[in-house]
């Protein structure tokens, strides 16, 4: 809708500093294109999520072989983990993009120079979820489905709970 009303040049890349750095001619494709690939690999990510449950094979995940290699009842609660950490991650990605797109459509409206707090916060957020913790999660991921694996084949030993 904003689209006809938009100036013939759009901010199209912010810097470190949150400042508009790059700019492009009004068209389409550059109005678009971040929407386009923000939705496109958000609708890939909550597609796959839900195969957690169905085809965890197709999932590159610390201890696959072992956690593959679990009874059923056993996969279930990592397999759950894996298609929340997914949702929540192409989640995500869809509002850090509605931010960043937002940002675009208000510099070009002369309403601001550069990023918002609300895409700074969101831009923490995502970085956070996104680049910090999934690291910290696929450590304990693969300690837990191995201590899972010691208990269901020397059902004696506890499992370490997270």
């Amino acid at each position: 809708m904003a689209y006809p009303s938009l100036p013939e040049t759009l901010a199209t890349h912010f810097g470190p500093s949150g400042l508009a750095g790059g700019f492009a001619t009004k068209s389409v494709g550059s109005w678009f294109m971040l929407t386009m690939v923000g939705v496109s690999k958000s609708i890939m990510i909550l597609v796959l999520a839900p195969m957690a449950h169905t085809k965890p094979d197709i999932f590159n995940v610390p201890g696959k072989l072992t956690l593959l290699s679990l009874p059923p009842d056993a996969q279930s609660p990592f397999l759950e983990q894996l298609a929340i950490w997914m949702t929540t991650l192409g989640a995500s990605m869809v509002l850090l993009f509605a931010a960043i797109q937002y940002d675009m459509y208000s510099v070009a409206g002369s309403a601001q120079r550069g990023l918002s707090p609300v895409t700074w916060l969101t831009l923490a957020i995502a970085l956070g979820g996104n680049l910090i913790a999934p690291p910290i999660w696929l450590f304990r991921f693969r300690r837990d489905v191995l201590a899972t694996a010691a208990a269901v084949s020397n059902p004696a030993r506890v499992p370490r709970s997270s």
